[in-house]
């Protein structure tokens, strides 16, 4: 099995590292965090990977198994995991200590809070004819 550093490093992977790295660097710097800012580099990053893949001699049958194992880690943890961790959030938190105050026509406002899963968790109580 060869390693991706026992040969220079060819044009197009090249490429496919700037184009990550540069992904990466832009929206280190972008003031905003949000997650799918990143969406540009998976492209690179799914054939930069492939590229190692077939490099280093790995058989269809272990791909198989790898992409069957990460369907189901994924499934774990959005099934599972996300909604277990949901509690601990800000907006969460905030939306079980005023759901007994909550009323159909009441106009919501926040101070220095300003999330859309807040938006998103006040909305199925109050009423729609309230938004602007």
């Amino acid at each position: 099995m060869r390693h991706l550093h026992s040969r220079p490093l060819r044009p197009f992977e090249i490429y496919l590292i700037a184009g990550i790295a540069l992904t990466f660097l832009i929206f280190t710097l972008v003031r905003t965090k949000l997650t799918h800012y990143t969406l540009p580099a998976y492209p690179f990053l799914a054939l930069l990977l492939a590229n190692w893949w077939t490099e280093t001699g790995r058989s269809a049958r272990v791909f198989h198994r790898t992409v069957y194992a990460t369907v189901v880690a994924v499934l774990i943890m959005t099934l599972i995991g996300f909604p277990f961790a949901a509690r601990y959030f800000a907006s969460d938190q905030i939306y079980r200590v005023a759901e007994p105050y909550l009323r159909r026509n009441m106009v919501l406002a926040t101070v220095d809070y300003h999330e859309p899963s807040l938006v998103w968790l006040f909305r199925r109580r109050l009423d729609a004819s309230n938004r602007n």
